[in-house]
């Protein structure tokens, strides 16, 4: 999709910033509008800004664009040097790029080697013609990779366990040739053309929220066996065979300076540089896709975890006043569970209350078990009410008492009719409960329907 504003539209373009991030990458589709038909949907498109509104990024986080301090400040272990092809191969392939067929069998992997060295990378851009790709300073991409995570409502894509920031923002510094061969990533990602242009060729693939990318386009890549493996056992998608035909039905759209791109995970895309210098960044986001996650029944996944994400839940207040959809039909008989991956707790049991807690009585956490047993849910329950906090200490006191059955399956766990639910509660019956609180307690994923 691409969108080209009128230009009494351009004119209202900020410039971008930590605080407007994600509004204004995509500026002027509207926040609603973008998750309900863009988000891990489609590629996107936003042409037409000047690039004057990258200037407090450029300033600030590129060092103006001073390549070798860029370089001397990459978080990246190692700076990528992309050497160019050599004339007769660029010519071969520039003679045959309409022979889709003849292109299968070129040989277009990347030719590259790492160095610390920023001298050398610098050189090697500046007078060997080689292009560059690199991380953003370590100051950059905690501020701003945080700051759009926040803001998407991605707050997992984050933090790593450690609480290292999980997102990265990645350079490109690239000369008139550069091409990156069709691969697959399973980030979501926003690029910005700060300079030059650069041409995008996507196809489709059919994963969704792939657990890995699939990189065939490195020369010396050491992972297309797990990543092939995984895509047929979890998407059941056969990428190798695929790959052979990605060249076919792909569409193409040039970013030119200013314009942003947003692609989403799991889509095949290739990148040529075709102007003699070219400068991109791209921001580069995970979302929730852990493995863990895929041996878990779709039912059991609630739709808290629709993006953007829910942090903060008003128990007495309906699904829809929280700012979100959700459609099911309840009555006294309908069935549920506890979800044996969720727990809820209240939060003046806890002997010290967390500082982000304390507006909250009670916490819904959900999906943990890494090293550290953090949470990839994690809901703050606001819960004023008597029949709220009523419900909310009914199900921790059933949490203890059914805790060694937490490693059965749903079809033996204890079961019990909403109806049930509200008299264990000592509550006097009304619909309200159920069309209410209980319905949000289900949105959360702390109860299950059965």
């Amino acid at each position: 999709m691409i969108i080209k504003p009128k230009q009494n539209i351009l004119k209202q373009a900020e410039v971008i910033n930590q605080e407007n991030l994600f509004e204004a990458l995509i500026f002027p589709m509207r926040r609603e509008e973008f998750f309900e038909k863009i988000f891990t949907k489609k590629a996107l498109v936003i042409k037409g800004f000047s690039s004057k509104r990258f200037k407090q990024i450029v300033e600030e986080q590129m060092f103006d664009l001073d390549l070798k301090q860029m370089c001397e400040n990459t978080a990246s272990e190692n700076i990528h040097i992309w050497f160019p092809k050599q004339k007769q191969d660029q010519q071969k392939v520039k003679s045959q790029k309409n022979n889709k067929n003849a292109l299968k069998d070129q040989d277009l992997t990347i030719k590259s080697i790492e160095t610390e060295d920023p001298d050398l990378a610098c050189v090697s851009y500046q007078r060997g013609g080689a292009s560059l790709y690199f991380g953003s300073s370590l100051e950059f991409r905690n501020i701003y990779c945080k700051s759009l995570a926040f803001q998407m409502g991605m707050n997992f894509g984050a933090y790593f366990t450690d609480f290292s920031t999980m997102g990265e923002i990645e350079t490109f510094w690239s000369r008139k040739g550069n091409l990156t061969d069709y691969h697959i990533d399973f980030q979501e990602n926003f690029t910005l053309q700060i300079r030059g242009s650069k041409i995008w060729r996507f196809r489709r693939s059919g994963l969704e929220q792939p657990l890995l990318g699939y990189t065939p386009h490195y020369q010396n890549t050491g992972n297309i066996e797990e990543q092939s493996k995984v895509h047929l056992n979890y998407h059941s998608i056969d990428i190798n065979k695929q790959y052979q035909n990605v060249r076919d039905e792909v569409y193409e759209v040039q970013l030119n300076e200013g314009d942003i791109l947003y692609h989403p995970a799991g889509i095949w895309h290739q990148v040529e540089c075709v102007s003699d210098e070219s400068i991109s960044i791209n921001f580069s986001l995970r979302q929730l896709r852990q493995l863990e996650c895929c041996y878990q029944p779709k039912f059991l996944m609630p739709p808290c975890l629709m993006i953007p994400r829910i942090l903060k839940f008003d128990l007495d207040k309906s699904v829809e006043k929280n700012g979100k959809k959700y459609s099911v039909n309840l009555n006294k008989d309908s069935i549920v569970t506890l979800n044996p991956f969720y727990t809820i707790n209240k939060v003046t049991d806890f002997p010290q209350i967390p500082k982000e807690l304390s507006e909250a009585q009670y916490v819904i956490n959900g999906l943990y078990g890494n090293e550290d047993f953090s949470s990839q849910v994690r809901v703050q329950i606001i819960a004023k009410s008597k029949q709220s906090q009523s419900i909310c200490d009914l199900l921790i006191k059933l949490e203890t008492k059914i805790s060694p059955q937490r490693e059965k399956t749903i079809a033996v766990r204890s079961q019990w009719t909403l109806g049930t639910l509200i008299k264990l509660s000592n509550l006097a019956f009304n619909s309200g409960l159920i069309d209410i609180q209980l319905k949000n307690l289900i949105f959360n994923g702390v109860l299950v329907l059965v």
